[in-house]
């Protein structure tokens, strides 16, 4: 077993607009390679993602994302390699009392990592808004199958801080 902290990621969004039941916006992603060595990609990774969601009741969603990523790697030389991915996800949201909801997702990456192939990933979370700005989350997921031999578990946190 394994254990480390992974890379950081920084993000802005826009919502481009909403009906009664709709959201729907942009975002972007820039990911740093700051992980420990086991859990790092070792390059950049740029992300541009088209986003919406849709109230089912007052007390389900349903969201989805389309995400264009360009993947960074070292290869066996130390030396930094891209290659790009599309990378549609479906959530499943269930609002709770208190200003928080749980999730449900998965997610398709048409290529796990420069030279490698597809992956699927499932996890479920639960978040929580602490006010109007700032928002906690927690998550945890798998991936069923295994690339280059390697299987994937993981737990995650969060901590979004809207405009003040």
């Amino acid at each position: 077993m394994v254990s480390g902290s992974s890379d950081t990621s920084f993000g802005a969004k826009w919502e481009m607009g909403y009906t009664r039941r709709a959201v729907y916006g942009a975002n972007i992603v820039v990911t740093e390679p700051t992980g420990d060595r086991s859990f790092t990609a070792g390059s950049e990774i740029y992300s541009g993602n088209l986003n919406g969601s849709y109230a089912l009741s007052p007390e389900f969603g349903l969201a989805s994302t389309i995400s264009f990523e360009t993947i960074g790697a070292l290869d066996a030389r130390g030396v930094a390699i891209r290659s790009g991915a599309v990378v549609p996800s479906l959530t499943l949201t269930a609002a709770l009392p208190l200003n928080a909801q749980l999730f449900a997702e998965a997610a398709y990456f048409s290529q796990s990592a420069p030279g490698l192939g597809p992956r699927t990933l499932y996890d479920v979370g639960y978040q929580k808004g602490l006010s109007a700005h700032v928002q906690l989350d927690v998550e945890a997921g798998f991936a069923p199958t295994p690339v280059n031999g390697l299987r994937q578990r993981y737990v995650g946190f969060g901590l979004s801080i809207g405009h003040l």
